[in-house]
């Protein structure tokens, strides 16, 4: 075993980029940071957790759009910024088009579900959307698709 080698620990853990949850390893060296991730042969997402966590473009804080759409230009603001610019879009687009204009959109992270569900609900939107409606419905058709049905 090298030097390196024992400035490392290996964690088990869960990778939650799907339903299947499959266990895998990562390896951690001596200043926190994860350095290897294996057990997910053949998984892409799973192969590319390191990548996507410390990509150069992985948002760190938010960011406030300076230049045209698509220019790609943005300016590092505060998290109070950030909420207060949000907080006046949301109110801006119940007073000129109703609450129902608005839709809140809970993506797989369960956890976030009751808060997401319960501030829609103070906002007076009945629009509180899951990905599974969305998820099941592509489910279906790539099913058919695959394995075939009845025509009529």
């Amino acid at each position: 075993m090298t030097a390196a080698a024992t400035d490392t620990v290996v964690k088990s853990t869960t990778c939650y980029e799907c339903d299947a949850n499959c266990l895998f390893d990562v390896t951690i060296d001596a200043s926190g940071r994860a350095i290897k991730v294996e057990g997910l042969p053949n998984c892409p997402r799973g192969q590319l957790q390191l990548e996507r966590q410390y990509h150069p473009d992985h948002l760190l804080y938010p960011l406030k759009r300076i230049g045209a759409k698509g220019s790609g230009e943005f300016e590092r603001i505060s998290w109070e910024e950030a909420l207060d610019t949000i907080t006046a879009e949301l109110q801006k687009a119940k007073a000129q088009y109703g609450a129902p204009a608005v839709g809140f959109f809970a993506g797989y992270t369960k956890e976030a579900r009751p808060q997401l569900q319960r501030l829609a609900h103070a906002f007076g939107s009945p629009n509180y959307l899951t990905e599974s409606g969305c998820c099941f419905s592509a489910t279906m058709v790539a099913e058919k698709l695959t394995y075939g049905y009845k025509l009529k």
